[in-house]
């Protein structure tokens, strides 16, 4: 952004923590990788501004653009374009994107946190016929039915 005389203040990786990046695409076409990034405005998330930029074989920046009237033209430079570039530097880390509605769980979803005590396999009982008998006691394969030449 140096050649834009831009100035990388922290506000574009305050924004890229708090999520106000939506997605991110890019295409490569010929020598010039095509960036498309989408983002929430700082004070109304339910607007989306939609950043453009164009990268050489290099990486170096050649063009960008933006969605409002300040970023007009081929040498935008304002935060939200910032955003992108700060995202594409942290891609190798991982790029954290605003939560959808969808993928928020509800509660009913969550396992429930066992709070009983564990029970040991000697104690164990089972119902067998009414009452209750020790595992240690139950045999799973009756012995009379089971041919001896599958079990040797």
């Amino acid at each position: 952004m140096q050649l834009f005389d831009a100035d990388m203040s922290s506000k574009p990786e305050d924004m890229f923590r708090s999520r106000f990046l939506r997605s991110i695409r890019n295409v490569k076409y010929g020598a010039d990788t095509f960036v498309c990034g989408r983002g929430c405005a700082e004070m109304t998330k339910s607007t989306v501004y939609t950043v453009d930029i164009t990268l050489d074989v290099c990486g170096v920046l050649r063009e960008s653009q933006y969605g409002c009237g300040t970023g007009m033209g081929p040498e935008a430079n304002c935060k939200y374009v910032c955003v992108v570039l700060y995202a594409l530097a942290k891609a190798a880390d991982g790029i954290i994107y605003s939560e959808t509605f969808t993928q928020r769980l509800h509660p009913f979803h969550h396992v429930k946190n066992n709070t009983d005590s564990p029970v040991k396999v000697e104690q164990f009982m089972l119902r067998s016929d009414g009452s209750l008998r020790c595992v240690l006691d139950l045999d799973p394969c009756p012995g009379d039915d089971m041919p001896d030449s599958e079990y040797a």
